[in-house]
């Protein structure tokens, strides 16, 4: 039987209110009814004649050959197939959410010899359909395998989805010589995420998380491309597929370069969606040289997926400025402690200063810069103010005013106490005849608790502990900026 005649066998088996309407229309509407039919019969021959090739996570596949049961790394040559079927077998409510089926060859079936019959935990859910069995079956027979645990997803009763090697990946995976005769089996996994963990000959890359606030969302491209992945990652942050609508925030996305210099966005080693071209020209320098040093951009990412009227799915991300991904100048030696993203400071005193700022600027008109706080003392004409002094590289920049001051001197004379730099996130705008300094840190009085524990008080009782030693021990195993980064 050919591939339309399959693929139209499918349709009908799952959609058969559809035919019945098409059918309808012939008698209802005499001429035009004909050529509506037809021409829907030529576009969903057209549709469902396609392979939707989906990219996966580089998976494992247990496939059962010739006796032996091994494991195959297959990695993302994968092609999705919908189990067909459902409404004719009873789907128990303890599969629904499962990621791991089971394909097995069913010769000995009346209807079709090609049959691919799928189940999970030992029932049987329904078919691969008759098409794809048609490409698959031969060769699997030629290659001796009778079953194989594979990706997939029980979306619900009556929908379900496998993700099989092609025929390509199979073949050469299978045909690979190796070092030992048999692989050691795998058992079923319930989570996506072990799946994923199979071991990758790429090198592994670093994710950086940006220095900057990440106040630039995009929405991300070709998503529906990604249609398995996006269901995978759901599934793997606990959504069983039961509910309609799904929403997902605050998710670590990973942005990296792909061969042709596109960006690429993973979860949990997963492909989401693709960066847009808008954003893709502003961030591609940044990601190609984190890429070069085997890095890769961290950013926050949401995922939005509905099942109402078909699939649809959303991802977004969110970025900072391209000047701000990496760490700017002015970072400090030594132990520091960097204040939390908040509004923004005005620096006041800047037209003092003039000629250090226009060096750090360098000719452009706006540039990130690390900022530290100091306390000073602040001479007026009858007596004397302590304010919190800005620096920039060890030169002094500018103050905060006597007002504002006093929501950072507490916090700043708590770091000096203990020998830690505090530092904030600042940034320099102007020219020639006017140059200004803005912070962006969050007052004394709005720090979490943890924060104040993790960057004074345990730096504290640890100095304390080392009371006596060495001054060159006393900073050894502090963790800098980068080193908390990649933490």
């Amino acid at each position: 039987m050919s591939k339309r005649v399959n693929a139209m066998r499918d349709f009908i088996v799952s959609h058969p209110w559809w035919c019945v309407l098409i059918v309808a229309a012939m008698f209802w509407i005499p001429r035009a009814g004909i050529w509506m039919t037809v021409g829907s019969w030529l576009a969903i021959i057209a549709v469902c004649a396609k392979h939707r090739a989906l990219p996966a996570a580089k998976v494992s596949a247990r496939v059962v050959s010739s006796g032996s049961s091994m494991e195959l790394n297959i990695g993302d040559r994968v092609t999705r197939y919908d189990v067909f079927g459902m409404c004719y077998y009873e789907v128990p409510k303890s599969v629904v959410g499962s990621t791991v089926l089971c394909v097995e060859r069913e010769p000995q079936n009346s209807y079709d010899k090609n049959a691919l019959k799928v189940s999970v935990d030992g029932s049987h859910i329904g078919y691969v359909s008759v098409w794809a069995a048609a490409d698959i079956a031969p060769e699997w027979d030629s290659l001796g395998v009778t079953s194989m645990d594979v990706h997939g997803c029980v979306i619900s009763a009556l929908d379900a989805y496998v993700e099989i090697p092609t025929n390509d990946a199979l073949r050469g995976a299978l045909t690979r010589p190796r070092t030992s005769k048999t692989m050691p089996s795998i058992r079923p996994l319930a989570h996506p995420r072990l799946l994923s963990s199979a071991p990758s000959t790429k090198r592994m890359q670093m994710p950086v998380k940006p220095w900057g606030p990440c106040v630039r969302n995009y929405k991300l491209v070709a998503t529906k491309k990604f249609k398995a992945g996006i269901t995978r990652v759901c599934v793997s942050c606990g959504e069983d597929g039961k509910r309609e609508k799904v929403r997902l925030d605050d998710l670590d996305a990973q942005v990296r370069l792909t061969p042709n210099h596109k960006l690429a966005v993973f979860i949990d080693d997963v492909q989401v969606g693709m960066v847009p071209d808008e954003a893709r020209e502003s961030y591609r320098h940044v990601v190609e040289e984190l890429h070069s040093s085997h890095q890769c951009l961290l950013v926050p990412a949401s995922i939005w997926m509905t099942r109402q009227n078909g699939f649809k799915a959303g991802v977004s991300v969110k970025f900072p400025l391209p000047d701000e991904v990496k760490v700017p100048v002015g970072m400090p030696s030594g132990p520091v402690a960097i204040l939390p993203q908040g509004r923004k400071v005005q620096v006041t005193g800047e037209e003092n200063h003039t000629e250090a700022l226009l060096g750090l600027l360098a000719g452009e008109h706006s540039v990130p810069v690390v900022a530290e706080l100091e306390s000073f003392i602040k001479k007026l004409k009858t007596t004397e103010r302590t304010v919190v002094g800005v620096k920039v590289g060890g030169v002094m920049v500018g103050l905060l005013s006597t007002q504002m001051s006093q929501h950072f001197l507490p916090v700043v004379e708590a770091c000096e106490e203990t020998g830690i730099t505090l530092v904030c996130s600042g940034r320099i705008t102007g020219n020639q005849l006017k140059v200004d300094m803005v912070l962006e840190a969050v007052k004394g009085s709005e720090l979490p608790p943890e924060w104040i524990n993790d960057n004074v008080y345990r730096y504290a009782k640890r100095l304390a502990g080392q009371a006596g030693a060495p001054e060159s021990s006393l900073h050894q195993g502090e963790s800098s900026y980068d080193d908390r980064v990649a933490e």
